[in-house]
């Protein structure tokens, strides 16, 4: 989100967009809380969310022609997350798709303990039209 890690720190960063909160549709003239932030990201469909934002991604380059070369050079990244399996996370490894010329994250699945990067990498690179 923007640089921030924490909730405290988002919710601080929010506070500082009102703009932006205005376009995402809230009303009230105070920015969600830190708690209520956090209370969301609890909640939501990880797997989901990924799904949708690389479709999302996909759909706006393949929109602009402009775009289009962002695919000629990506990374394959992966990353254990340190301290995940502390706070109960199911995974604790990440493989990343990222563009250079966006300097952005395409998509990213995870990786189970139970196979390697190599299997998710062909995976995920079915995603994007390549």
């Amino acid at each position: 989100m923007c640089g921030h890690k924490g909730y405290t720190s988002i919710a601080t960063w929010a506070r500082s967009q009102p703009a932006l909160a205005k376009a995402l549709g809230f009303t009230h003239k105070k920015t969600p809380a830190a708690s209520t932030i956090h209370n969301l990201f609890k909640k939501l469909d990880v797997v989901a969310l990924e799904e949708t934002l690389t479709q999302w991604v996909n759909t706006v380059i393949k929109g602009r022609p402009d775009l289009t070369h962002c695919f000629d050079a990506v990374a394959i990244d992966g990353k254990t997350m340190r301290a995940s399996q502390k706070s109960g996370a199911l995974t604790s490894h990440l493989l990343s798709v990222v563009s250079h010329e966006l300097g952005v994250t395409l998509t990213q699945q995870s990786v189970s303990d139970k196979t390697n990067e190599i299997p998710v990498s062909t995976e995920i690179l079915k995603a994007f039209d390549v």
